[in-house]
Parts: structure tokens; sequence; C-alpha cells
């Protein structure tokens, strides 16, 4: 199960272009090793390799269904401990969900969507914070507004971390991230019995005003329940833009 990161030069691509593909399992010869350096690196291998113009790619006999996770704990990420410069695995129950937003980036127009991951481990309810861009952004936002189960499951892999005024989160890297929404495997199985059955699902934001200003409270569904005598997926009708 181990990973190590790997890449090809732009002079050798249309050469490989058709052999490698993900998920894909191959026998690999004749390349250069060196030391893993640098930022955003996909795995903590101290070694990387790289190919050369004698780089023969074959099939392998040897295959696995594992997507060989690396999961990292959300306690890792906050205290400071997880490398920065490593891409990583995080997986959640996504638990609260901000409006779509676009913003402009290098001179272009890209959607953008902040959202909460919480962990299973019930008596601390430890929170990730997670910004996810274009098409990953689109894709939290169709999931969670077709829902309508409690418990929405996201598995970020190869997410970059971020600080921001001491604050730590994820985001996805580039093009490089995959976004999986209520993925399958053991460790995902495991994940969702082991998530606190405390009614936890996406929140409402409430705005209570006096006549002073206005504050933006988030409930959770089982207090925004008591309050407005419905679920909110009565209330929001599986439309989360209004």
């Amino acid at each position: 199960g181990t990973r190590i990161y790997c890449s090809i030069k732009k002079q050798h691509l249309k050469r490989y272009d058709n052999h490698l593909s993900v998920g894909s399992w191959k026998f690999i010869e004749e390349f250069n090793v060196t030391n893993s350096i640098g930022q955003y690196r996909t795995t903590k291998h101290c070694y990387r390799i790289s190919f050369v113009k004698d780089t023969i790619v074959s099939n392998s006999v040897t295959v696995s269904d594992s997507e060989f996770l690396d999961l990292v704990r959300f306690s890792r990420i906050h205290e400071g401990i997880q490398n920065q410069s490593i891409l990583c695995d995080v997986l959640g129950q996504i638990v609260n969900v901000g409006q779509l937003s676009t913003m402009h980036v290098n001179n272009k127009e890209a959607n953008k969507i902040d959202f909460e991951l919480r962990d299973e481990i019930d008596y601390i309810d430890m929170r990730l914070s997670c910004t996810l861009w274009g098409n990953f952004a689109d894709q939290i936002l169709e999931a969670t507004s077709k829902s309508e189960t409690e418990k929405l499951i996201c598995l970020i892999r190869f997410g970059k971390i971020k600080e921001f005024r001491d604050v730590k989160s994820v985001s996805n890297a580039f093009d490089a991230s995959l976004v999986i929404i209520n993925p399958s495997g053991s460790q995902i199985d495991n994940f969702v019995h082991a998530l606190p059955d405390d009614g936890l699902a996406l929140t409402l934001h409430l705005k209570v005003m006096d006549t002073t200003s206005e504050i933006t409270i988030l409930l959770f569904d089982t207090s925004a329940s008591e309050m407005l005598n419905c679920q909110a997926s009565e209330l929001l009708n599986g439309s989360f833009n209004e």
C-alpha cells in the first residue's frame, strides 16, 4: 500500500499517454530515482521516480481493488503536525455548507464553495474547514442540494492544507485532487458506522437582529426543527440556493 510520486517530462508524455490511466496496474522498468522535495507532493515517500526516454511500461499481473487511502486525522492538521508540503486524504461528514460564489482568479472566473467536515469522534466533534474551487465546488453543491439522507460523506484525495490567520483548512490542489461523495470501501464503512447517531445533518443559517445590528447563527437540524416544526430537508425542498 505504499505510494510514491512519479513524474514524466513534457517531451515524453505522448509516449505514455495511452499506457497510463487512473486505477490501472503497470510494470515499470528503467527510471530515475531522486529525493522528493518541494511543495504539493502527492506522497510522503522520501523518494520519487522519474521517467526517462528508455522507460518501459507494460501490463502487470498484480492487481488490487484497494484505494490505498492514507487518511489524515483532523487533529494532525489543526495541531500543525501534518506536513503542509504533502497533499493529503481527508474523510468526513458534511455538516455545514456555504453558498456558491464566483471569484476572479488569474483574470478568470471560478466557482468557490466553503463547507465543514466533521470526524467520527463524537466526544470531540472536531471540524475541518474546506474550500473547493471550479468543478469540485459544483460537485459539492449538487450533492448537498440533492441529498435526502442525514449523513453525507465526503472524501477529498490529494487535498492541500492551507493556513490563514492561524486557521488551517483543506482545499483542492489544482486538478490533482479527487472529490468523492459517499464513497465505498471497508474504511469508509467503518467511518460511517463510527459516526455518532445524534441526528446532526446539514445546517441552516439563522439571522437574529436587534435594534443595533444583526448576527448569523448556525442551527443544526435537531435544534432548528424544534423551532420550525419541520426538518431541514422539508424546508429547503432540495434547494440550497434560496
